[in-house]
């Protein structure tokens, strides 16, 4: 067990975070929406417009989501409460690029496996430039760790992944970058971070945070836990103190274990869609452990 209680420092405020750190997610995918005019409105933009009224440290919303305006809500006097306003109640902003909502796949905790079609399918790197500029530039918004646009250099060598990272964060050096490693190849499903160099774990030393998404760790839980042992074991052996983040690994069952083998922030949005067994919140990724047959792949 490598699990860590550290600190994210803000590079360029006098503030950190306690880690680990359990991060409350909104997204549009998966949930229904209704047209209000040109724009679609999920219900899910009711919970993110409550969000102001709950004590909450912390909070990911995707610039995609941003962009399309999918979570404001429309009140009944035709006022619209923004999503943009409801950050503002947290002590640190998670902004995600996008690549979860144009993904074809859907979240492993989402009971519809059939492949998802976003329906406003273009979200460009410059878009979500356009999203991170407005929210850094608003000086009432709390500190923004911002992701790496990862849906874009899906398939790419890792020397182009970070060189990718480091071109958008550059721009950006009063906001906590996190890099998200990608799948390296074309044909490749998952990320292989026994195949990483040391010269390519220590290219990654400028970024804030390192991580992956918990699905393109592995196929099953087993899997996952030993590529976040190896990435940690790699980082501290470089002299890397960034914490790891796992996209998607915000679960009551499976949560405890990533944070044991080393990752120490997490998000997703299971929680939106939990059954409960036996007073247990539990999903159909996380079934699993209590079944237990952790090297049960996963249900797509």
């Amino acid at each position: 067990m490598i699990a860590r209680k550290g600190k994210l420092a803000h590079p360029a405020l006098a503030v950190s975070l306690n880690l680990p750190l359990l991060i409350p997610s909104f997204t549009s995918k998966g949930f229904s929406y209704e047209m209000r005019g040109e724009r679609r409105q999920y219900e899910v933009a009711g919970d993110v417009s409550d969000f102001p009224s709950r004590a909450a440290e912390s909070i990911l919303v995707s610039a995609y989501d941003l962009h399309f305006q999918h979570l404001d809500l429309e009140r009944v006097d035709k006022s619209v409460q923004t999503a943009d306003n409801a950050l503002k109640a947290a002590e640190i902003v998670v902004l995600d690029s996008g690549g979860y909502e144009l993904d074809s796949h859907m979240d492993s905790c989402e009971p519809r496996t059939a492949l998802h079609s976003p329906p406003d399918a273009r979200f460009t790197e410059q878009d979500y430039r356009k999203i991170v500029g407005g929210l850094a530039a608003d000086p009432k918004m709390p500190p923004l760790c911002i992701a790496s646009f990862d849906h874009g250099y899906k398939g790419k060598s890792v020397e182009e992944q970070i060189a990718s990272a480091k071109g958008l964060f550059v721009d950006y050096p009063n906001s906590i970058s996190s890099f998200i490693l990608k799948p390296a190849t074309p044909t490749d499903q998952y990320v292989n971070i026994a195949a990483l160099s040391p010269k390519q774990m220590s290219s990654m030393r400028s970024f804030n945070v390192i991580g992956a998404t918990a699905d393109e760790l592995g196929k099953d839980l087993k899997t996952r836990l030993q590529q976040i042992a190896r990435l940690r074991t790699a980082l501290n052996e470089q002299g890397i103190d960034a914490p790891i983040h796992v996209w998607g690994g915000l679960d009551p069952v499976v949560t405890p274990l990533y944070c044991f083998a080393g990752a120490e922030l997490f998000d997703g949005v299971s929680w939106l869609r939990y059954a409960f067994q036996n007073g247990v919140a539990v999903n159909r990724k996380s079934i699993q452990v209590l079944s237990p047959k952790v090297t049960r792949p996963t249900i797509r």
